[in-house]
């Protein structure tokens, strides 16, 4: 049956105008085709969680590695295209590629070299400062550094043993990203952002997974499945507290330097006992103390016992 007209509607068709029927209002949501939401939010807080845990295990084995003092946090968990994240990168760039054994799938673990040139700094007995600029890694370089990286690796898979046990193998490094292909340009692919502080130097280390080699543990990962094993976090605490009592106890060369002069070759070559050497250092100034490379210290001498002493006035700036 057709609708019934009321006399307002009539009057308006004779005048011209147009009844407009009220409309319901619907929620709509924007979808991108191009940029799929593959990642819930349960499962992109979970994961968040999960690589909370590993900055934790991972920031105590490289303090303790390199005598410095780590933090490491999640910055973010990004969904984007393979090769938007190809794109985003820039040149020189330390990439170790990793293959995850039982999901059939492979990694990125993208460092800065200049992350990469402090480790192997410090591993080989260096002061460990970070280089003010980037550069490509020589072959040595991409080995030594792979005994402390690797740990990356192995510790990327320990977090997930509650959710799905796999096994990460180191494949390939490389440093120009257009070489390296682990997933086709248009394919989903998860991106985990970290944020590193090392003795107040930071860098970022980025951790890129193709969405499908993730499907099958992001499958299992649900609020009931990931839970925080106790003891397992009894046991980091314990570790963590050994590496602190092996740190503390590890000994420092401390230099304390009287001064700087300036001779001519002719003049060292006549010096004898009992010659003096006039210093730049003033009479009333505090000398520096350097601990390993490091200036650390300004301080005064003199004497505690039958020893000769120095008392510290001021930290070095």
């Amino acid at each position: 049956m057709g609708k019934i007209l009321e006399q307002d509607d009539i009057d308006s068709l004779f005048s011209g105008e147009i009844v407009e029927e009220p409309q319901e209002k619907t929620d709509v949501k924007i979808y991108d085709f191009r940029h799929p939401d593959r990642l819930s939010k349960e499962q992109n807080r979970l994961l968040h969680s999960i690589m909370e845990n590993f900055c934790r295990f991972t920031a105590t084995f490289i303090s303790a590695s390199t005598r410095s003092l780590v933090e490491m946090n999640v910055s973010s968990v990004d969904q984007l295209t393979y090769n938007e994240y190809l794109f985003s990168m820039s040149e020189p760039i330390a990439l170790y590629i990793v293959r995850f054994k039982e999901l059939g799938g492979r990694s990125i673990f993208e460092f800065s070299p200049r992350f990469v040139l402090f480790l192997v700094d410090r591993m080989l007995g260096g002061s460990g400062q970070m280089p003010d600029e980037d550069r490509d890694l020589t072959a040595i370089e991409e080995r030594v550094s792979l005994n402390v990286i690797e740990k990356f690796f192995t510790n990327f898979s320990s977090v997930w043993k509650e959710v799905f046990s796999f096994t990460s193998i180191f494949e390939t490094f490389e440093s120009n990203p257009r070489l390296v292909q682990i997933a086709p340009p248009g394919e989903s692919v998860v991106l985990i952002s970290i944020n590193m502080n090392i003795d107040g130097e930071n860098s970022l280390f980025n951790l890129c997974i193709p969405f499908i080699v993730l499907q099958e543990p992001l499958r299992n990962l649900t609020s009931r499945t990931w839970n925080i094993d106790l003891k397992d976090d009894k046991k980091f605490m314990e570790t963590r507290h050994k590496l602190k009592q092996r740190m503390m106890r590890t000994t420092l060369d401390a230099t304390v330097i009287l001064g700087k002069a300036r001779t001519t070759l002719g003049d060292l070559a006549q010096m004898k006992e009992g010659d003096e050497l006039r210093l730049f250092t003033k009479h009333e100034s505090p000398l520096l103390m350097k601990i390993g490379e490091k200036k650390k210290f300004y301080v005064e001498p003199g004497f505690q016992g039958e020893r000769k002493a120095v008392r510290i006035v001021n930290h070095y700036k």
